[in-house]
């Protein structure tokens, strides 16, 4: 299991826990971890489970053509379609990790697919980049973030217009 560092350098308290019954969990195990890193970025250059690739993905080379961010954003945006049976279909809510291969294949797919296919491609060509789960207008939402600035892969792909607020909670 590979477990990204993703809030940067600090304490970091891991948990082993065991289930009891329904929501009630015992606590068989914590351990500390002081992280101290001079690339509190590095977790956005690699594979994880939520952004899973390698060399022998069908995407691999087609990510590895495309040389810039802006590059792969007018891919993802002029190739890339929203599934918004998928979406009627998913819960809310319940993020798992996306089938990037399924998504590259059908060139389709719900805002985390699209946008971990998204920081796939960038990642390939070694640019840092995070896939973001929050909330964007108070729905649940997945987003791509780099340099600070945010690339909203289903907004693009959908060519919506309004404005967005986002709610930034977890970063892989």
């Amino acid at each position: 299991m590979i477990l990204p560092l993703t809030f940067g350098n600090g304490t970091y308290v891991f948990a082993l826990v065991e289930n009891i019954t329904g929501n009630t969990y015992a606590n068989i195990a914590t351990q500390r971890y002081a992280m101290h890193s001079k690339n509190i970025n590095s977790y956005r250059l690699r594979s994880n489970d939520y952004v899973s690739y390698n060399e022998s993905s069908t995407f691999y080379q087609t990510a590895k053509s495309l040389k810039t961010f802006d590059a792969i954003k007018d891919y993802i945006i002029k190739n890339f379609h929203y599934d918004y049976i998928s979406a009627l279909l998913t819960k809310k809510n319940n993020f798992e990790p996306a089938d990037l291969e399924k998504c590259f294949q059908e060139k389709k797919g719900i805002c985390d697919d699209l946008a971990a296919l998204t920081v796939a491609f960038a990642r390939i060509n070694n640019i840092p980049a995070a896939l973001v789960i929050g909330t964007a207008n108070n729905n649940s939402h997945a987003w791509v973030e780099i340099d600070g600035k945010i690339f909203d892969p289903t907004i693009e792909v959908q060519r919506i217009k309004r404005k967005y607020e986002y709610i930034h909670e977890r970063y892989y």
